[in-house]
């Protein structure tokens, strides 16, 4: 549109269009065609509105290709405008078949040099076509541009050249080879652009023929408009190009120091006059998101990696919060999307999420973890396509948690999301030197706390600022998900017999009213802060103190109105947090109780009766015999361990019998082998939670081997009681010398199982 050109036709246009209709473009519906009518060109007989009878179209007389200047108005309608008058042979009427005059022959399937020349000064395009091989076959075509024309040129600044083909529904029969050119800018030309990252302009380019010192200009923020596709941005950077002596073009980074800021514009001082012919300075600006209401498509959003959860790696999974189980995995795929105003390819834009510890990652395609830093590589994509990367993840927490795609709600419990700063592979992002460095095609001036800054930030670059130019591009870079929520966990050490001096003292509990206030001296209590699902570091152990036993650990991690007990042997090597400090200032913080019990010989007494197995003449030993006790045998145990705010299950214990050696002859020092006790499960009367067992126990010097006869789960007492029936003597035949045998047994009470 508004464009001049000259152009070689072989196809005549015979029909009668309508011919140009204001405030159409073309494409416009107004301009439908009839039959064999062209709807945006005249016919080829006419120049500049008048018919030309030499241009006759195929009708028994010669014709051919021709080649004619041509102009196209405001809406894109051409028309064949004349060459300069006095042209010799007047060469826009004479067919290029090689048969008339001067002309060359572009239908004997041989190579035609062709020169297009556009002098500015004068405004005057000139054509010439000539035969490489007979140059007397050499054709000019001339023509100066109206004065229409050239307001047209003052008002933009600037040409645009273009080659263009037009075939209908035809195949193409002509070739362009070799294609070359040059200009010479009026000297000295300076072009000063506003252009995106990837070259697109922004603005039109302003051009500048003056000598001495000139101070380019440019805004601070690009603002959306519809002559710039609705781009947001803030400059990234400026390049200075010029041309070397050799003609070679030179583009360097212009150094930040060079160039600053009056709080309005950005502005860089030149004499365009320091650098042979033309110079060109181009404002380089990242691409924002814009909030704008200018127009629908004036609204862009940073494009961000989309997450969806799933059980299996073959199910697409849900795009909101998903409940994973403890020691369960769930499968995150991501995708992102390069828009349609993207780079034209997003080269291997790449998530680096931040995991909480609770969750690790199975390594696999474009997906490594080192620490609790994820790398999801994505390959390049194109614009207006998608990338797509899939990964698993395993939960090894205690209690359920919640997964969030993005933002994490207010609340409570383990409320976990990911999160995530994207980088790409962009090569316009460069540093203040010039060398490519960490960043985003997509520039976010928010992100302060980037992984891959080098520079520590504050606060947001104020850009009407000249310190701002330099700082570190690898920080304000697209961020994605939630941090962590921070947390805490506070660590007790309590005495059990606390509540033995201190009646209000009724339970061990920490969420629990009447537990105790004081820690256990010589400990190290505290209250620990960190991130939610994060190990919690150096956290106080549950080592005993001199003189204590340790019994377990009382736990509340914020659910339910009581904590959980869990025995010694249960105490896991790590804790985390599972309590979120924000959000939940009705509830108690996240707190582990180590519960101890000074050590002592007296928290349990044992009473035992002897065995009596009676008198026997030794000749009865030439057999086997098995020999019940004289009456009923009773083992007393009384548990005065200190239990108060315990779980009943926190007092098992267990009582055992073991041999001190044979039965042994009192005078004589005989010894009887072979002897075994024989015990049947005892009675335990009313006693409940005990359980009672048989077994043989031999009687030899073996003194690591004991039975176990009764064991109860909780705390309490009980007497085991055993008929004389339920406790036999058992001895082997042999020989015995006559004496009174006896032998110790031990009793043993194990506060535990």
């Amino acid at each position: 549109m508004n464009a001049f050109g000259f152009k070689i036709d072989s196809w005549p246009n015979p029909g009668y269009p309508k011919g140009p209709m204001a405030g159409t473009f073309y494409g416009d519906p107004k301009h439908t065609p009839q039959a064999a009518v062209d709807a945006y060109t005249t016919r080829d007989d006419l120049i500049d509105g008048r018919k030309i009878s030499a241009l006759a179209f195929p009708s028994g007389t010669q014709w051919g290709p021709f080649g004619i200047f041509t102009q196209t108005d405001a809406t894109g309608y051409m028309s064949a405008t004349a060459a300069d008058a006095n042209q010799n042979g007047q060469p826009d009427q004479t067919p290029l078949t090689g048969q008339t005059g001067n002309a060359v022959n572009l239908l004997g399937g041989a190579w035609q040099n062709m020169q297009i020349m556009y002098t500015a000064a004068t405004h005057r395009l000139t054509i010439i076509l000539a035969d490489p091989d007979n140059s007397t076959r050499t054709m000019t075509w001339s023509r100066t541009l109206t004065s229409a024309e050239i307001n047209l040129i003052n008002q933009k600044h600037y040409y645009a050249f273009t080659i263009l083909g037009s075939t209908g529904s035809y195949w193409a029969e002509q070739s362009i080879q070799k294609l070359s050119g040059y200009f010479t800018p009026e000297s000295p030309s300076l072009v000063v652009r506003q252009a995106t990252t990837n070259g697109t302009s922004l603005a039109l380019p302003t051009t500048i023929t003056q000598s001495g010192s000139y101070r380019t200009k440019a805004p601070i923020r690009m603002a959306p408009t519809k002559d710039n596709n609705y781009f947001t941005g803030v400059l990234s950077h400026l390049l200075l190009t010029h041309y070397d002596t050799a003609g070679q073009q030179v583009t360097s980074r212009i150094n930040a120091n060079a160039y600053g800021s009056d709080g309005n514009q950005w502005y860089f001082d030149i004499n365009p006059a320091t650098y042979k012919s033309l110079t060109i300075v181009t404002y380089v600006y990242r691409r924002t998101a814009s909030t704008s209401d200018a127009s629908p498509s004036a609204k862009f959003d940073i494009p961000l990696p989309k997450l969806s959860f799933s059980g299996t790696s073959t199910s697409a999974g849900t795009s909101g919060p998903y409940t994973v189980q403890p020691k369960s995995t769930v499968y995150v795929t991501t995708q992102l999307a390069n828009p349609s105003i993207g780079p034209a390819d997003w080269i291997k834009p790449t998530a680096l999420i931040t995991l909480p510890q609770l969750l690790q990652a199975t390594a696999g395609p474009g997906v490594t973890q080192t620490g609790q830093q994820l790398t999801v590589q994505f390959a390049d994509i194109a614009r207006g396509t998608t990338g797509t990367v899939t990964f698993a993840l395993t939960y090894s927490g205690q209690l359920p948690a919640t997964l969030y795609p993005d933002q994490l709600p207010a609340g409570t419990g383990m409320r976990l999301a990911l999160h995530g700063y994207l980088y790409d592979q962009s090569p316009d992002v460069i540093n203040a030197a010039g060398a490519r460095t960490d960043g985003s095609y997509f520039y976010v001036p928010t992100t302060l706390d980037a992984p891959k800054a080098n520079s520590v930030v504050t606060s947001p670059p104020n850009f009407s600022i000249n310190t701002t130019k330099d700082i570190d591009s690898g920080n304000f870079v697209p961020q994605f998900g939630s941090a962590q929520p921070a947390a805490s966990a506070v660590f007790h050490y309590w005495d059990v017999t606390s509540a033995d001096t201190n009646p209000q003292i009724t339970t061990m509990d920490p969420i629990l009213a009447g537990h105790p206030t004081t820690d256990i001296a010589g400990t190290a209590p505290g209250t620990l802060t960190g991130l939610l699902g994060n190990a919690i570091a150096n956290a106080p152990q549950p080592t005993a103190p001199v003189g204590y036993q340790y019994l377990g650990y009382y736990e509340y991690t914020g659910s339910g109105t009581s904590s959980t007990w869990h025995s010694a042997q249960d105490t896991p090597t790590t804790f985390y947090y599972q309590v979120p400090t924000t959000g939940t200032s009705a509830l108690a913080p996240q707190q582990i109780a180590y519960i101890y019990r000074p050590i002592s010989d007296h928290y349990f007494s044992l009473t035992t009766t002897d065995l009596d197995f009676g008198r026997h003449p030794a000749s009865a030993a030439s057999h086997d015999l098995s020999l019940p006790t004289l009456g009923n045998v009773q083992t007393t145990l009384t548990d005065h361990r200190p239990s108060v705010g315990l779980p009943a299950a926190s007092g098992p214990w267990q009582v055992s019998v073991a041999a001190n050696g044979p039965l042994t002859g009192r005078t004589t020092q005989a010894v009887i082998t072979g002897a075994q006790l024989v015990f049947a499960a005892a009675d335990t009367g009313t006693a409940q939670n005990v359980t009672t067992a048989g077994g043989v126990l031999a009687l030899t010097d073996n003194a690591s081997e004991t039975l176990t006869l009764g064991q109860s789960n909780v705390y309490g007492s009980a007497s085991l009681n055993w008929a004389p029936a339920k406790i036999q003597l058992n001895l082997p035949a042999q020989t015995i010398t006559p004496d009174t045998y006896q032998t110790t047994i031990t009793w043993t009470v194990t506060d535990g199982l």
